[in-house]
């Protein structure tokens, strides 16, 4: 076999190892999911809730509100510990402290509030 031909296969394979570690290193995740269900007191969903995602390490905040059917769901969140706050007129906020997302899970947290006077 001629040094052409042995350098020429030698790049092929070479190529070849290197797209397939590109793959592999594009496929992790390094990220997870939270979701949930908000409640009143006698179990019925409570829709346009405002909820809260903060990461306790870096301080950085998410908001979105609950839809029609009581959910709320917050995508590709970095791994780690978080705290949910939930507000809604007529209910006392509610704080959900140690709330931990892990990497490539979703993390379900629900939610019950309880009712409170009109300036709460």
């Amino acid at each position: 076999m001629r040094q052409t031909d042995r350098m020429r296969r030698g790049f092929v394979l070479l190529a070849m190892l290197v797209l397939g570690t590109a793959n592999a290193v594009l496929g992790q995740q390094t990220t997870g999911n939270v979701r949930g269900l908000v409640r009143d007191p006698n179990g019925a969903v409570i829709s346009g809730a405002k909820v809260t995602l903060t990461d306790l390490k870096t301080n950085n905040s998410y908001t979105t509100q609950t839809t029609g059917a009581g959910e709320y769901e917050f995508k590709n969140m970095p791994a780690g510990e978080y705290r949910i706050k939930i507000d809604s007129p007529g209910f006392k906020q509610l704080t959900l402290n140690d709330v931990r997302v892990q990497l490539n899970q979703t993390t379900d947290v629900g939610a019950s509030l309880t009712v409170g006077g009109t300036e709460e």
